[in-house]
């Protein structure tokens, strides 16, 4: 029984990690576009106060969220995204 319940308790552990996203941080130095780009669905990036480019998400589910300050994406654009993105304490602006 002990067996039984450490390889549960294990697999449950494993299943539980890999179900989260990724944490990617990003400083106003990186190409955001970039980083969106290589993300996967359910990543969540976390942004440094500062100016980001326009970018573009498509077909992912992400997080975006400050860091420390207000970061500022200069537009946002999603593209055939089937599920949910998430913006928090962002600025979005248009040029």
């Amino acid at each position: 029984m002990k067996k039984f319940s450490l390889a549960f308790l294990l697999t449950f552990a494993l299943g539980a990690t890999l179900a989260h996203g990724a944490v990617i941080p990003v400083t106003p130095g990186q190409d955001l576009q970039t980083v969106v780009n290589s993300a996967n669905s359910g990543d969540e990036l976390v942004l440094a106060d500062g100016v980001y480019q326009s970018i573009n998400v498509q077909n992912k589910n992400l997080t975006i969220r400050n860091l420390s300050g207000t970061p500022q994406i200069n537009s946002i654009q999603f593209t055939n995204n089937t599920g949910k993105c998430f913006l928090k304490n962002i600025r979005i602006t248009t040029n």
